[in-house]
């Protein structure tokens, strides 16, 4: 009988004993298991949370200060440089919008002051031109280029040897041609200068002396008969001249106001000063 019982438990060991080769399988079930007890998706989320929640929560209280400034930094560094584009942008335009408006009405006042002077005999056209010299003067409207003032004070200093009016309109171009000049640097002067009679020598050269002589108004009065200049600059100075002989020799006027004659001769000299910025002649 022990015996029977001896053989039946050894049989049973058998039975049970894990062989070597049902290693593999046993593992690879006992991973399978395993991996259906971890939690998926939001769980999984949730199972990490509360695994290490404390950790997440030390490293977002740092973390999360510096995010935020960090972001809003971005922010406004962005928006500075695209207000800095706009503004670039508005300027740009602004300036460009400026340029071309200037531009439309120093074509239209040129025009008009052709218009004007198209006709230099009438009246109206008189008062006009002399509103718009004044109003440029004022700058209630844009320089009247020069050729403009050229060209339509040419054509009152031929209109105006029987007519007055005409005449004093143009002697008022000469005068807006010397009040441009005001805007502009002296020339350069070279040689001795001189402001004397007729027929009298210059005073003997000084070595270092200036190369201009300079006659500053207002108040003053300078009659251009019977004498010679030469590298004189007349500021805010009423010019005379009745028709005498006279020289200018780079001559600079500026800023100032003319009673010239309406003789031929005055109309060379207002011809001259009107066209050049350094007028030179010999009348």
């Amino acid at each position: 009988m022990d015996c029977l019982l001896h053989h039946l438990d050894r049989s049973d060991q058998d039975e049970m004993a894990i062989r070597k080769d049902d290693w593999p399988e046993i593992d690879q079930r006992i991973t399978e298991a395993l991996a259906a007890l971890k939690p998926q998706g939001f769980k999984r989320a949730i199972h990490s949370l509360m695994r290490y929640g404390p950790l997440y929560g030390l490293i977002a209280l740092f973390l999360v200060p510096w995010a935020i400034v960090a972001t809003l930094g971005i922010a406004l560094i962005s928006r500075r440089d695209a207000d800095t584009r706009f503004q670039t942008k508005s300027e740009d335009f602004q300036s460009a919008t400026e340029k071309r408006l200037n531009g439309i009405d120093t074509a239209l006042v040129t025009l008009r002051m052709l218009v004007i002077a198209s006709q230099p005999a009438r009246m109206q056209n008189q008062q006009a031109a002399d509103d718009l010299l004044m109003q440029a003067k004022q700058n209630v409207i844009p320089p009247i280029p020069e050729d403009a003032v050229e060209q339509a004070g040419e054509s009152f200093i031929d209109a105006g040897g029987a007519n007055p009016g005409v005449w004093q309109t143009a002697l008022r171009f000469v005068s807006y041609r010397s009040f441009s000049n005001s805007k502009q640097m002296p020339p350069v002067f070279s040689g001795q200068p001189y402001m004397i009679a007729l027929g009298s020598k210059p005073d003997p050269i000084i070595p270092g002396a200036p190369t201009f002589i300079v006659i500053q108004g207002p108040g003053i009065t300078h009659l251009l008969d019977n004498k010679a200049h030469k590298n004189v600059i007349f500021k805010q100075v009423l010019i005379q001249y009745h028709g005498g002989p006279t020289v200018l020799d780079h001559t600079f006027f500026q800023d100032c106001t003319f009673d010239i004659t309406t003789d031929p001769k005055g109309k060379d000299l207002a011809r001259a000063i009107l066209k050049s910025f350094v007028p030179t002649l010999t009348l």
